[in-house]
């Protein structure tokens, strides 16, 4: 799967905002925008985590509970 659809699969999978994408993976929503556009390509640790958060549900919600 290509970046910029694992990226839409995350959001879609946990029903998140693309404000909530960026801030769980600590970027700004203009990074977002250029990820999704193809001026960026997805960073190599986010694209990491992105992967890990999609395969591992448990991981994910454990992570979000720990953030509040």
């Amino acid at each position: 799967m290509d970046e910029k659809r694992l990226l839409r699969a995350f959001k879609e999978k946990y029903n998140l905002t693309w404000f909530n994408v960026a801030d769980v993976f600590g970027r700004s929503m203009s990074s977002v925008m250029q990820w999704l556009s193809g001026r960026r390509k997805i960073p190599r640790n986010t694209l990491r985590l992105l992967r890990i958060f999609l395969d591992n549900p448990q991981l994910f919600k454990k992570y979000r509970l720990s953030e509040k």
